[in-house]
């Protein structure tokens, strides 16, 4: 018997935790024997070394974005982890640390008001295109961002290599290439 956990989708943006018990033979595995989900339907399973499982920047499993400290739950699905999400176009797969000066610029410069879900200093979970635009606008200092290499996806290289440009709700455009850069710089792959 293996047990693994699996991560509930938050149907109503309350990430919860559960633990399933499957029968596995060379690699093969059986349908779930017994789970504590109160949800069987909405469980995304996840087995440890899975090859489709999501891994930080540094090639380790992701971690989680959002820490005690923050005041909301980051992520595309609310789960607490930038996890990769075929539906998410906006690619929410970059984990920061938050800025004043990035909160105020993407506001009034990308039509992005954060302030709302996130205040500076705590966690968040910011779309491939708002990095980009803090890399365009402040290549040195990314406008106060601090990169959190282990809970950023590692798709979000896989992002900038292909698309060259990415919009943000105010319809600028941001360049892709000086973004995988600074990503790179600062999460050597």
């Amino acid at each position: 018997m293996v047990t693994m956990v699996a991560r509930i989708l938050p149907c109503l943006h309350i990430p919860v935790l559960a633990v399933a018990t499957w029968s596995c033979f060379d690699g093969e595995c059986d349908e779930p024997v017994e789970t504590t989900a109160f949800v069987q339907r909405s469980i995304q399973m996840t087995k440890v070394g899975d090859p489709d499982a999501s891994t930080g920047l540094s090639g380790r499993p992701l971690l989680p974005c959002t820490s005690d400290n923050d005041t909301s739950v980051a992520g595309w699905t609310r789960s607490g982890s930038c996890d990769w999400d075929a539906s998410d176009s906006g690619y929410h797969e970059v984990c920061v640390t938050m800025s004043d000066k990035f909160l105020q610029d993407s506001a009034s410069q990308d039509n992005n008001d954060l302030s709302g879900v996130v205040q500076p200093g705590g966690h968040w979970c910011i779309c491939a295109w708002a990095f980009a635009s803090a890399v365009e606008r402040d290549p040195q200092n990314i406008e106060g961002l601090q990169l959190v290499c282990d809970s950023t996806n590692s798709k979000l290289r896989e992002v900038y290599l292909t698309h060259i440009n990415l919009t943000s709700p105010s319809g600028l455009t941001y360049e892709s290439k000086a973004a995988l850069a600074k990503v790179n710089q600062l999460c050597p792959p």
